[in-house]
C-alpha cells in the first residue's frame, strides 16, 4: 500500500500539496558540494511540506498547518522549480555512484511534485485529500515532551477552521468515489483531534490558560470538520455532479513514469503482466493435477482452469473465524521471524519490534492490511502492522473475506506485510546512510520487495510438508493478484474497463472471492498506478537476483543479496541494479 513519503497503503500521498512559505530557497547561494546541496534541499523541502515532515519524524515544523490556497500552490511550484535549477547545475556524471542515485531521486521528486500540482491537481476533485487525522496523530506521538507536543497541536488546531473553509472553495469537480471516501474517513479524524488530544491534556502539566485554549480550539476544529463533512454530503454528494475517476492515458503515462520510475513504460508493464498471467495459469494447472486425487479421488478432473477453481474453492474453506482474525495474524508473525532466523535469510534487528494493531478508523476503507513505519528522523519509533478487524461484518461478507484470506493465503499476506516483507525492508531503509534514499522511497521497490520476500521464503522451505502443494497453489493465486492488479489498473484508467470486465478478470482469471474483487474494484477507482507497483517491482528484483546468481554461480548467497539490496534504501530497482552490478564487476576485475 503504498503510496510514498512513508508506507501507509498510499493514502497520505494525497496530501502532498500541504506546505508552508519559506524564504530560504530564494536567498541561498548555489552550494558547490552535492552533500551540502542535499542537506539544504531537505531543510527547504520540510519547510515547504511540514505535514510530510511530521510523518517522517522531522518535528521542527510540527506547529505548522498551511492553508492549501492558490497562492500557496503557485509558491510551491516556484520553489520546486528553483530547487530543480540548482540541482541541474551539478554534473551528474561526476558524482559518486551513491550520489547519482540521490541526484535521480531528488530530480524525480521535484519533477513529479510540479506535475502533481500543475497537471494532476487532485485538490480540486478529491474531497478525501483534506483528512487531518494522520497529521494530528503523528504530531501527538513525537519525541518531544507531551507539553511541547500539545502546544504544537494547538498551533495546528488554530488553522483547522480556515483550512476546511479553503478546502470547500477548492473542490470544484468532485469525483464521486473520493467524495464517498471523505464521508467515510474524515469523521474518524475526530478520534485523534478530539479524543486523543483531550486524553493527552490530562497527562500534561500545562497552565490553566493553555489547557482552556486547547480545549476551545479542539471544539472549533471539531465544528469545522463536522461542517466540512456536512458540506461534502449535502453540497457535493447530493448534487450528483461528478467528474470521472478515470485519469486517462496521458496522465496515467506520466504518473507511472514518476511514481514507478521503472525501465518499463506503463503499456510495456501491462503487456508483461498479460504474459505473466498465462505463465502462472500453467503452473497452477500442473499443481491441480497433483492435488486433484487428494481431494476428489478418482473423480474425473475437469479440463482447463475449472479444476484449479474447484480446488481453490475447496481449500479456501480452511480458515479462521471473523472474531479471531486479528489474533491469528498476531500468532503467525513470530513464527515467520523464527523461520527467517533459522534459514539465515536476512539479519533482523531485535531492537525494532513490530507492533500489530487494529487499523485506526481514520485509515480504514482503503486496504485491509498495511504497515505504518516511522520516518528516518524517528528511527526508534514504532512500526505498526495495521490489520482491519472484521468481527462486526455481516456473516456473508466476512465469510467471503475469510475464504480469500484462508489458512494458506493469510501466511502469504503476513510474509508480505510483515516479515521479511514491508516491515523488514522499512527498518533497513531507515538505516540507510542517505536520508534521500530513505525519505523519497520508490513504491515499486517497496512493494516489489514484499512480493519478492514471499518467493524467498517459499524457495527456502517455508511451508514444506504434506500441505506444501496447497500453499503453493494459494501462493500462485496471490501472485495472480499482483499480476492482475497491473492489468486491471491500466485497463480501468486507460482502456475504460467497466465493473463487469474488471470483475471477470479478478474472479475468473485470478480466482478471487467476490468480496476481495469488489474491494479491488473500489480501490482501483480511488487510486491509480499504485496497483502496478507490486508486479513491476517484483519482476525487476527477481530479474536482478537471477542475473547476479548466474554471475556468481555457487558463490551466490541469498542472505548477502537481500542485505545488500536493502542497504541502498528505497531507491528504484533500476538504480539499485546499476550499483550492485558495478560493485560485483569491480570485485571480479
Amino acid at each position: 500500500m503504498q503510496f510514498n513519503k512513508i508506507l501507509i497503503v498510499a493514502f497520505f500521498s494525497l496530501i502532498l500539496f500541504v506546505c508552508c512559505h519559506t524564504e530560504q530557497a530564494e536567498n541561498e547561494q548555489q552550494p558547490t558540494d552535492f552533500h551540502q546541496f542535499s542537506e539544504q534541499f531537505l531543510e527547504t523541502y520540510w519547510e515547504l511540506n511540514p505535514t510530510i515532515a511530521t510523518y517522517n519524524g522531522y518535528t521542527k515544523h510540527n506547529n505548522q498547518l498551511p492553508i492549501p490556497d492558490e497562492e500557496r500552490k503557485q509558491y510551491l511550484i516556484a520553489q520546486y522549480q528553483q530547487l530543480f535549477n540548482k540541482l541541474t547545475q551539478f554534473n551528474e556524471e561526476q558524482l559518486s555512484d551513491l550520489d547519482r542515485v540521490d541526484y535521480e531521486l531528488i530530480k524525480n521528486e521535484l519533477e513529479s511534485s510540479i506535475w502533481y500540482l500543475e497537471d494532476f491537481n487532485s485538490t480540486v476533485w478529491n474531497p478525501a485529500a483534506y483528512n487531518l487525522g494522520g497529521t494530528f496523530f503523528y504530531t501527538l506521538k513525537g519525541d518531544e515532551s507531551i507539553e511541547e507536543r500539545l502546544l504544537n497541536v494547538n498551533e495546528r488546531l488554530k488553522k483547522v477552521p480556515e483550512y476546511y473553509e479553503q478546502a470547500k472553495l477548492n473542490i470544484a469537480e468532485p469525483v464521486k468515489e473520493y467524495t464517498e471516501l471523505a464521508i467515510q474517513q474524515i469523521p474518524s479524524s475526530l478520534d485523534v483531534i478530539k479524543t486523543a488530544v483531550l486524553d493527552s491534556l490530562k497527562q500534561a502539566e500545562l497552565s490553566a490558560e493553555e489547557t482552556s485554549e486547547i480545549k476551545e480550539n479542539v471544539q472549533l476544529a471539531e465544528q469545522a470538520i463536522t461542517n466540512y463533512v456536512q458540506f461534502v454530503e449535502d453540497d457535493l454528494l447530493a448534487s450528483g455532479n461528478f467528474r470521472s475517476f478515470r485519469i486517462g492515458e496521458q496522465q496515467y503515462k506520466n504518473k507511472f513514469q514518476y511514481d514507478i520510475n521503472s525501465g518499463l513504460t506503463a503499456q510495456e508493464n501491462f503487456e508483461a503482466a498479460l504474459q505473466a498471467k498465462e505463465a502462472v495459469h500453467q503452473k497452477m494447472l500442473e499443481l491441480a493435477t497433483e492435488l486433484w486425487p487428494k481431494y476428489y479421488g478418482e473423480t474425473t478432473q475437469p479440463e482447463g482452469l475449472e479444476a484449479v477453481k474447484q480446488l481453490i474453492d475447496t481449500i479456501s474453506t480452511s480458515h479462521t473465524t471473523k472474531e479471531q482474525f486479528v489474533n491469528e495474524v498476531k500468532q503467525q508473525v513470530p513464527q515467520l521471524e523464527e523461520f527467517v532466523k533459522e534459514k539465515n535469510l536476512i539479519e533482523m534487528n531485535p531492537d525494532k519490534p513490530l507492533v500489530i494493531r487494529e487499523t485506526p478508523k481514520y485509515m480504514r476503507g482503503f486496504a485491509g492490511a498495511s504497515v505504518s513505519a516511522p520516518g528516518p528522523y524517528d528511527k526508534d519509533g514504532e512500526t505498526y502492522y495495521n490489520v482491519t478487524p472484521i468481527d462486526d461484518w455481516e456473516d456473508d461478507r466476512a465469510q467471503s473475506y475469510l475464504r480469500e484470506y484462508n489458512d494458506y493465503m493469510l501466511q502469504i499476506l503476513n510474509i508480505h506485510e510483515a516479515i521479511p516483507g514491508h516491515y523488514t525492508q522499512l527498518v533497513y531503509a531507515n538505516e540507510s546512510p542517505s536520508l534521500i534514499k530513505s525519505i523519497f522511497g520508490n513504491g515499486a521497490m517497496i512493494e516489489g520487495w514484499a512480493c519478492f520476500s514471499e518467493r524467498v521464503m517459499l524457495e527456502n522451505g517455508y511451508g514444506d510438508g504434506p500441505t506444501k502443494d496447497e500453499l503453493m497453489l494459494m501462493y500462485y493465486k496471490w501472485n495472480l493478484r499482483i499480476i492482475c492488479n497491473s492489468i486491471i489498473d491500466y485497463g480501468i484508467h486507460v482502456k475504460n474497463w467497466d465493473r463487469e470486465k474488471v470483475m471477470d478478470v479478478l474472479v475468473n482469471d485470478a480466482f478471487q472471492e467476490k468480496a476481495e474483487a469488489e474491494g479491488k474494484w473500489k480501490r482501483a477507482r480511488i487510486s491509480s498506478v499504485q496497483l502496478t507497483s507490486y508486479f513491476n517491482g517484483l519482476t525487476e528484483i527477481q530479474n536482478l537476483k537471477n542475473e547476479i546468481e548466474q554471475i556468481q554461480g555457487g558463490e551466490f548467497k541469498i542472505k548477502e543479496f537481500n542485505e545488500e539490496f536493502l542497504s541502498y534504501g528505497s531507491a528504484p530497482v533500476r538504480l539499485i541494479r546499476e550499483l550492485m552490478l558495478e560493485k560485483l564487476n569491480s570485485k571480479e576485475s
